[in-house]
């Protein structure tokens, strides 16, 4: 297809899709004529990926550069499936560890990593977030929330098997890499806002009691299909 037929079907405009190639997101497609280029779905694929990463994900084009940069390696390690995979938490604006994040919030993510037997890095990514969130918290005056580390953690462990488990259902390395960035990404969104839903459950449960979530009644497995 010619770059207006690639417009058309990716439901990009063709300025974007320059846009695009100048900056190397985008491979260049099979010269046809000095003048022309033919593109095929890998291509329509590839403008669908970059548009989720940018627009639902809220990379930057370098971040969304050095993902596709770990899809083109012909020789994909779990190294780099890990760095791709956490490349959209370490670039998004105001998640990573400040000065104001204690050593103690830091400890505290490791320790339960540690106890729920998570093999983790202390440079990760994920670990700064996460002390980053708990030491917000604590300074908030939210310790009850602090203080669900745990159930977070059960929460956490049962969304990454998730994951993975849709992440190997794919052929290749490069597929399942690819299945698991976009997992991060959708599925952190997704996630959200099956949380807000539950909230909204919650917060109706128990209208008389004032309570969202009464003491008296666990209903954490409500609506699990198990």
């Amino acid at each position: 297809m010619r770059l207006a037929q690639l417009s058309e079907t990716s439901g990009v405009s063709t300025a974007t899709i320059k846009y695009y190639l100048r900056e190397g997101l985008l491979e260049p497609g099979d010269r046809v004529t000095a003048t022309q280029m033919d593109y095929g779905a890998r291509h329509v694929h590839r403008l669908r990926l970059i548009r989720a990463l940018l627009e639902v994900g809220g990379l930057s084009i370098a971040a969304v550069r050095n993902v596709l940069a770990v899809l083109e390696e012909s020789d994909v390690g779990p190294k780099d499936v890990e760095h791709a995979a956490q490349e959209p938490l370490s670039t998004r604006a105001g998640l990573q560890r400040t000065e104001a994040t204690s050593d103690a919030a830091v400890s505290d993510i490791l320790a339960l990593a540690e106890d729920w037997g998570w093999a983790v890095s202390p440079d990760s990514p994920a670990v700064s977030t996460a002390a980053e969130a708990l030491e917000t918290l604590r300074r908030l005056g939210q310790t009850g929330l602090a203080d669900q580390l745990d159930e977070y953690a059960r929460s956490a462990e049962i969304a990454a098997a998730a994951d993975v488990k849709a992440a190997h259902r794919d052929g290749s390395i490069r597929e399942a890499t690819e299945a698991l960035i976009v997992g991060n990404v959708m599925g952190d969104l997704l996630l959200a806002s099956l949380r807000r839903l539950a909230q909204v459950h919650r917060l109706h449960e128990s209208p008389q009691s004032g309570s969202c979530c009464p003491a008296s009644e666990d209903r954490s497995g409500t609506g699990h299909r198990g």
